[in-house]
């Protein structure tokens, strides 16, 4: 199957978006936790989240402890999606190169060597397996095991 160059910039696009309307929602649930989290500070006690999180030191006391970490969620989301949104065409150049690493019978190391932007990266490194691999090897060694 042969995508045109038109389906995969939409392709991408769409995936771009639906990072940004993820982030987008992912700020304005943290918005809504930080105003849980002064409103249900001691001096304002506007707000609780009923039954919060304990304090050892002060038993009476019920901490806001699913807004703090929807809020701390939240103040990660940007980079995430920034991650992501910038990573979208990177599966697309790997996919090129490698077809014509086929196509010319070449390394694939060797079209990467060529990439500008990976210049000055240790693409011996980058290529080892066991970068790649995590725990496939004793995943598969332990599935193996059970038989």
């Amino acid at each position: 199957m042969s995508l045109t160059q038109a389906a995969v910039d939409e392709e991408i696009a769409a995936a771009r978006a639906a990072y940004a309307k993820r982030a987008f929602a992912a700020g304005a649930l943290g918005k809504l936790a930080a105003d849980v989290l002064t409103l249900s500070r001691a001096e304002i006690g506007e707000v609780s989240e009923g039954d919060g999180g304990g304090s050892p030191a002060m038993p009476h006391k019920a901490n806001p402890v699913r807004a703090t970490l929807l809020a701390a969620a939240a103040r990660r989301a940007p980079q995430l999606a920034a991650t992501l949104y910038g990573s979208v065409g990177a599966g697309e150049l790997l996919t090129e190169l490698a077809g014509r690493a086929r196509a010319e019978d070449r390394p694939l190391r060797d079209l990467l060597a060529e990439q500008p932007e990976l210049q000055g990266v240790d693409l011996d490194d980058l290529c080892a397996p066991a970068h790649y691999t995590g725990f496939a090897g004793p995943l598969t060694d332990r599935a193996l095991e059970r038989r």
